[in-house]
Order: C-alpha cells, then sequence, then structure tokens
C-alpha cells in the first residue's frame, strides 16, 4: 500500500470534522507500555519488581496486593508519573498542529488523559 502524504494532508485540509482514533499504541508512543518491562518501568517500579516480581505496569494495575498501602503505593506513584508530571510529547503536538481549528472527536480506550492534557 503506497499511501501519498501530500494526499492525507489534502484530505484532512477538505474535511469538515476529524474522528481521531487512538488505542494502546499511542500510549506506547507517549511512554507508556503497559505490557514492558522497559527502562522506564525499571526506573519508576524497580523496587517493586524485586519485592513482588511485578513484570510490568499491567501487572500492577491488575494485581492482588499484599496491603491497601502498597496498592495505593503503587498507584500514586504511576499517576504522578504519567499524569501530573506529563508534559505532552512531540506526537501529541503535531497531532495537535494537524488537527488545527477543524471539528473533532477522539475516541479512545486511554485513560491517562493525555489527549486533555494536549489542549484536546
Amino acid at each position: 500500500m503506497n499511501i501519498d502524504i501530500k494526499d492525507v494532508a489534502e484530505k484532512i485540509n477538505s474535511a469538515d470534522a476529524i474522528l481521531i482514533g487512538a488505542s494502546n499504541g499511542l500510549s506506547i508512543t507517549e511512554g507508556i507500555h503497559l505490557f514492558a518491562n522497559n527502562h522506564t518501568f525499571q526506573t519508576l517500579f524497580g523496587d517493586y519488581q524485586k519485592k513482588y516480581g511485578l513484570p510490568n505496569l499491567l501487572y500492577g494495575m491488575m494485581g492482588k496486593w499484599p496491603t491497601e498501602q502498597e496498592r495505593w503505593g503503587f498507584w500514586s506513584r504511576l499517576v504522578e508519573h504519567f499524569y501530573n508530571n506529563y508534559e505532552p510529547s512531540e506526537t501529541m503536538k503535531d497531532l495537535r498542529y494537524i488537527v488545527g481549528d477543524k471539528n473533532y472527536f477522539v475516541v479512545t480506550s486511554n485513560g491517562e488523559q493525555h489527549f486533555e492534557k494536549s489542549g484536546f
């Protein structure tokens, strides 16, 4: 499949509105990889991995914790990093630029509110 970027740009420019669909792939681009044991996970949750064998974010989000304190400790760190300290990435800035002043609607399964925090 050959896609000419000029054709895509023309379609966006002539559209009355834009529908944006986003899922886990965008989150991964934003640095939230639920399934990875990557550098970010190691930096933020290496202590949880050592103590509980936590392999990735998803296990921490869905796992059974020995105490409420441990569960909320995990969640507070997750929210602090991926929500409270979030700054729009170049990907989100570019997407916002492409949409411009057009009417748009976002359909997403991502719950971290990066669209809202990026001006959508």
